[in-house]
Formats: structure tokens, sequence, C-alpha cells
């Protein structure tokens, strides 16, 4: 048996009298702090200091940074001001030292004389410190009657205005919020404004739901383990942390978690997050010290041991509030230990009646050390926050420690085409489909994607269309035309933008809008031109021309697409619709629906390989076969077999691959350029390019095409980010009934590597029914790797290579 681990004061109903030992913390702060001054050090800490005092550590090292900076002039916001004032006073409760104390009141009290402010990066360390204030008898007087005035505001808030998309219970904002009023309702239970029974009956339902469940919904790199952090919270102060450790769903999330980083300890990207390859993610550290305690099993801490150091300096405001709990902890070593998956599917339970059980991410990997190889893949690509387009998609590659392909961006990036998958467009002189500045684009929204109608197979239009509009200054203009259902049905128009008056008084009230109607149009006499690059991040509606056809219903059996043509010229619009549509989408999306049949990994010693089958391929009757293998080399193949259903004929298919610039370039291949050197745990930097090579085959085209997005976060090795990415891709026309059979080769290169020498490396050759047979030689020549794939099995083999002449073997 081991030890009861120690969740820190009031971990649970069972555990609330567990005592903690403080330490004075001076000499260790010093040294801890030392240690994380060391650039791009690799391990989070030595092996012989517990992660727990290292974060102890960096907190001290945050807030006295902070209250050094209090001299300086600035404009308050109320996040910062209550986030840095729960840090303190946490800092203070394991300190015991007065400074940090007197900071964190004169915060609070400042944050107390703010506008009020419903955002959850308020809302919950305002509810966590509240509490702590009101048990340390530090609320009196003129600050409690504020702070009780706060708190009964953002309860009625909660209670009677609050609205939240029931599928997203229990996302991080959901959980954040629901953290805050249960630590309110706590910490002034007598005081009518609370309203804490009835809290108390809310909090207890969202419990009892998420506890059934034994997962969380949320599916982004940047919200998932946040997420998870609110939901430890929340558990610890409702009692609910036994439930959470004997449940064999929560240890498999939490072993999702830990199974996600990569061999350099790297969070791959995934959904809506940023990729920060050695800035430590705090979240992730909490969690992974929870469920060591909670599982006493000691793998989950090795994870965190192999997470990046930063120093104090770098650890900004985001990262501070994602791991408040961590202070509450003191060290633990687990008795036991489990065995981490190198290679697998991992899978997810999803709430529902019944909740049912799916794949989540197929991830390989040739080993779990610095230096070894990785592919993740998000099956799932569902959930809070989650880019739905992108479930075929290759979204993470790391070799000899570099990422060398980390997804493109959090937002403005994620239509189909934006990934690595197998892609098919309707319109193959446009493939891969992007939108192309001073020409008519067509955008194409499945008809699903509208509010659900009252009978079965019925969907319904909202009185207008929506921009919820992002900043995008190099546009100049934006022109808007035709507006139509389209189906068996044939064209039901909605709003032909013939004249200005549609538009809402948020566009043209506005003081230097210039509303025009254009006679490059699509359908009519006109069409409606706006100088878009006025706009900041705000609402811009137009109300449907056709009054008659507003807030109506159709049946999807006659009309299963909505389209609308928009022309520009520069940057491309960033905005997602909504009002027409109840599931949201960007101008320019490109959606790529499937269902995922089948998904099964293998690790083969240091080779591995994974099958992955999707139905209903971007439309009915589609099917694709995926065989992904990465081997011990670090090289990628990927071999697709798509059967085209009835409805695609005409159409183009071929397979993408992005990379972030391109170098060098030959008829089949694209080599990138150097992100540049990233920092390595254990040694020099490693600096790595990207070798992309395709399989010619009769009537298959292969090209690339530079895109500038709108927005883009995809950093590179010394955190500049990049500004343009480049699909490359095969394209070939698609037969209904046909199968179509498409190869590539992904490999590491170093940064002096001679491109068109590596890409000679790589042939293939089409097994006619038999799936591919990919070989890539060895650099020196001297030996090869042969791949197998497409057929019903995966061969991996490495050939001797042939004997030295007996002239030669003599020299």
């Amino acid at each position: 048996m081991g030890r009861e681990p120690d969740f820190g004061p009031a971990g649970c109903s069972a555990r609330a009298d567990v005592a903690i030992t403080r330490r004075h913390s001076a000499g260790v702060a010093a040294a801890t702090v030392a240690l994380w001054l060391v650039p791009n050090m690799a391990p989070c800490a030595a092996a012989s200091q517990p992660m727990t005092d290292v974060c102890a550590g960096m907190y001290r090292a945050a807030v006295e940074r902070a209250m050094a900076e209090t001299a300086a002039p600035k404009k308050a916001r109320a996040s910062d001001e209550i986030s840095g004032a729960l840090a303190a006073w946490m800092v203070a409760e394991r300190t015991k030292e007065e400074k940090f104390r007197a900071f964190a009141l004169g915060r609070y009290d400042a944050f107390l004389g703010l506008t009020i402010d419903h955002d959850f990066h308020v809302s919950r360390p305002f509810g966590l410190l509240t509490l702590r204030l009101q048990r340390a008898g530090a609320l009196v007087g003129e600050r409690r009657a504020r702070a009780v005035a706060q708190a009964g505001e953002r309860i009625a808030w909660f209670l009677d205005k609050r609205q939240f998309d029931e599928k997203l219970f229990d996302c991080n904002i959901a959980l954040a919020d629901a953290l805050a009023v249960s630590c309110l309702a706590r910490a002034f239970p007598d005081d009518p404004s609370v309203r804490a029974a009835e809290i108390r009956g809310a909090v207890a339902a969202l419990g009892k739901r998420i506890l059934a469940n034994g997962d969380l919904n949320e599916n982004a790199s940047n919200y998932a383990s946040l997420g998870i952090c609110f939901f430890l919270e929340l558990a610890k102060l409702e009692g609910w942390l036994d439930e959470v450790g004997k449940s064999p769903h929560f240890r498999n999330m939490f072993a999702r978690m830990r199974d996600l980083i990569s061999p350099v300890g790297s969070i791959p990207e995934y959904g809506d997050g940023y990729f920060e390859h050695r800035q430590i993610r705090l979240d992730f550290v909490l969690l992974l010290e929870m469920a060591a305690r909670l599982y006493n099993d000691a793998s989950f801490q090795e994870a965190v041991r192999r997470l990046p150091g930063t120093a104090p300096q770098g650890l900004d405001e985001d990262q501070l509030h994602r791991g408040y709990m961590l202070l509450d902890l003191d060290p633990f070593a687990p008795m036991a230990r489990s065995e981490p998956m190198l290679s697998g599917v991992q899978h997810r339970r999803v709430p529902g009646s019944p909740a049912t059980v799916v794949p989540d991410k197929l991830i390989l990997r040739t080993g779990s050390r610095p230096g070894d190889a990785m592919i993740m893949m998000d099956l799932y690509a569902l959930g809070s926050h989650a880019h739905e387009y992108k479930r075929p998609s290759i979204a993470y590659y790391e070799v000899a420690g570099v990422p060398l392909f980390h997804n493109i961006g959090r937002r403005g990036t994620r239509s189909g085409q934006c990934g690595n998958s197998f892609w098919i467009l309707d319109r193959p002189e446009a493939f891969p489909g992007y939108p192309r500045t001073n020409a008519w684009n067509t955008m194409a929204v499945p008809a699903d994607y509208c509010f659900p109608g009252q009978d079965p197979g019925s969907r319904k239009i909202g009185p207008s269309l929506l921009f919820r509009n992002f900043r995008t200054p190099e546009i100049q203009f934006l022109r808007l035309d035709n507006l139509r259902l389209e189906g068996p049905k044939g064209i039901l128009l909605l709003d032909g933008f013939e004249s200005p008056k549609s538009w809402h008084s948020n566009v043209s009230g506005h003081p230097r809008v210039k509303l025009a109607s254009s006679q490059d149009h699509t359908q009519g006499k006109c069409s409606q031109e706006v100088n878009w690059n006025i706009f900041g991040e705000q609402y811009c509606t137009r109300l449907l021309e056709q009054e008659k056809l507003r807030d109506t219903t159709f049946r999807l059996a006659d009309y299963d697409t909505i389209k609308l043509d928009y022309k520009f010229d520069g940057q491309p619009p960033h905005c997602n619709l909504r009002s027409l549509f109840e599931r949201w989408i960007d101008l320019g999306d490109r959606p790529l629906h499937c269902e995922v049949v089948r998904a099964e990994a293998t690790q083969d010693g240091a080779d591995a390989w994974g099958r992955v089958s999707f139905s209903d391929y971007i439309r009915p009757g589609n099917a694709l076969e995926r065989q992904i293998v990465l081997t011990r080399e670090g090289a990628l193949v990927v071999v697709d077999t798509f059967r085209a259903g009835p409805g695609v004929a005409g159409w183009a298919g071929g397979q993408l691959w992005q990379l972030y610039s391109v170098k060098e370039r030959g008829d089949d291949w694209f080599a990138s350029g150097s992100d540049g050197a990233y920092a390595q745990p254990d040694g020099p930097n490693s600096e790595r390019r990207m070798l992309v090579k395709f399989m010619k085959a009769p009537g298959l085209a292969i090209g690339s095409e530079r895109v500038r997005p709108t927005t883009m976060h995809a950093p590179r090795a010394d955190g500049s980010k990049n500004e343009e990415f480049f699909t490359a891709h095969s394209r070939g026309a698609l037969v209904p009934g046909r199968r179509m059979v498409a190869a590539m080769a992904v490999l590491p290169l170093a940064a002096d590597d001679d491109a068109a020498r590596q890409a000679a490396r790589v042939t293939f050759e089409d097994r006619a029914g038999g799936g591919v047979t990919v070989t890539i030689a060895s650099p020196d020549g001297k030996g090869q790797v042969i791949v197998g794939a497409g057929g019903h099995v995966v061969d991996i083999r490495r050939p001797e290579p042939p004997p030295h002449a007996p002239a030669e073997q003599g020299r």
C-alpha cells in the first residue's frame, strides 16, 4: 500500500485536517530563483528538488518582480490586479512573510475600486482570494462591505443573466465561473444577496454531471489543461477528490494529458491553442502533480520532469493564473508506477445519455527520450475550443528535439485545407481552395449549420448575417453578393445585396463607413461594397434583404448548402459568421467533416505505425484510410487510400502538407527553411529543416501555394511569428466508385543538407492494388528502410547492404 497523498489544506472532506508542513523558504526560494535564471535549462528541476518547491520559488519571484514594478505608473487591469493579489496572498500563506500579505491586500483593495467585470479571468481569482481572506479574518469594515457588494453582483449575474451553450457546461470558463460563486457562497453564507443555497444547488448539479461522465469535454492545448485545473480546484473545495481518485475514467483523462507530452517536453498544439516550445506550463505541472497524488503513480511526476524550464522573468500574467493550487501542495513521493503509452490511440469519454468512449488522439513515437521522434493526430477534434476540420490532419511532428510542424495557429487557420490531410475540392482549378484576393470567392456552408427546426430534418434561418469581426487593417474593401440556399430543390435567394438599406446601424452608422453598390457582382444588378478596414473587433450585421425569408424554416432534403460570394483586396477578412448559423464558422472556411470508423497503432521496436479509417469523408459515401509510419530514423510516410462516393464527379483530390517556408523545391518535393535553433534539455541547440516528397502518378499534378492568412500564431525558435505558410500538395481527378492511392514521405534535414540530394533518397512504387512501397536510402547510401503501406498490413524492413566486391574488400 502506498502512503496517503497530501492534497494540501482542506483537500477534501476526508482529508480536511491533513497538516501541511510549512517552511520558511527564504533560502529555498533564493536557490530556486537562481536555478530558474539559468537560460535554456533542460529539465524542470534537478531530480532531488520537488516540483512543488520549484513552483513556489517561481511564484515568489514573480510576486517580488510585481512588487518592484508597483512604483512605475500603469493603467490597472482588473485581471492583473486580482490575479497578482491572489498569487501574493498564497505566497504569504506559504512563507509567513508580512510583505507579501500587505502587497496582496493592497492589490485586492485596488481591485475592489475597479468597474465590475464578469470575465472568468477576474471572477475566479476574486472568489478564491475572497474566501481565503474571509477565513483569515482579513475581510473587515469597508473592505468587507465592498467585497459583499461585488460578490452579490457576480452571483446575480451567474444565476440570472449568464448564458452558456449547454454543450459547453464543463469547459474551463464554466468551471471557473462555478468555482468563483462557490467560493463566494462560502465566504458570505448568511448574506441574502449572495443566495448561497441557490449556488450550492447549481454547483452540486454541475458536479453530479461531471463526476458521472468522468471526463471533461474540452479539446484544445491552451484550454483542456486549464479546465482540468479549475475542476481540481472546484473538486477540492466541494470534497469531490475521493470520487475523482476512484474513477478509472478520470485516471484515463490524466493519463491522456501525461502521454501527450513530446519526447523533448513540449505540449503539441491542437485546437484553439498557442505553441510554446520552451515555456513551462504551470497547468500541466499542477494536473500531473495532482494525478500523482490521486493515483499514487510516479509516472505522472516523471512526465513533469520532462517539461522545460522558464526563467522567472519569463513567467507572464497568463501563466500565473494557471497553477495557483501548486502553492497548496507539499512534496509527495508515490510508491507505485504505471507504464505510460509510447505509441497508441488515446480515448476520451464524451458526455451523453449514455456516455460514449471515442478515439481521441493517435500518437506515434520512436521513443520517449529527448531526441526521439513523435507525431500526433487529433481524431476527436470536437468539444469546447476544438478545431473540428483537422481530424485527419497530422498536427504535430517532432524530430531530434525540433518541432518541425506544430500547426498553423489558433484562429483564422481552422479551415480544412490548413491541415496535413487528404483533401478534396469541387473546383479543381482552385485546389486547394484558399480565398484569392481580387477574385470572386464562393463560401459553401453545410445547411445543417443553421438552427434546428421543430420538425426532424428541418433547419431554421436566422434574420440576419452577423459578422463577428476581427481587425484586419490590410484589407481595403469587402464586396458581398448572392447569399443563397442550394440543393435538390434549386436555388433560394436570401440576400442579393442590391441595396445598402439592409445594413444594421452598427455598419451604416459607423462614422467612417463608405457603403457602395458596386457593378462588380455575381448575380442581380450589383453587390455591396464596404471599406472593411475601418472595423475593429466588433459586430457587423446585414439584415436579410428578402424579408419574408427571415426566420424561415426549410428542409435539408430540399436545400443542403448555403453559399455566399465575396471579394476583397489585400488581406483576407477575418470574421466569424453568426445569427444565420447555430454552429460557428469563419468567412472563407472550408469544412472537413468525417467519422472515425477505426483507429489503431502498433509499436515495433523503435518503429511505429498507425491506421485510421474514415467514413463520409467531406461528403456522404466517401471513404478514406490513412496509414502513417514513423521510422526510428525520424522519417514519416503517409499512404492514403481514398474511395470516391457518388457526389464528387469532377472534383479533385490529393494530399496536403504544410511548411512554414519553402527554401528549395523540385518537381515532386519541397524543402523548408530553418525555423532556428531549438533549445535542448541536455546538450547544444538543435536545428532541423523539413522535406516533403510526393509520389508521382499518371494524371497527378504536384504543386504548392503560398498563403498569408489574416491571423497566424506559429512561432519560430526565437519566439518570433511566421506570417505565412506554404501548402504543398498533390492533385488528381476523382471518379465516383474508383480508388485513388496517394503517398508522401516527410524527412528531417540538417540545416545545411543538400535538399535535392536528400529528396533523391526517396523512391515510390505503386503496387497496383497492393498499396505503395516507399524506399528511403540512408544518407550515406549504405543502407535503406523499406516501408510497405496502403494494403492490409504495414511492412517495415531494413535489408542488409550488399557485400563489397572482393577487390574492394582487400584494399
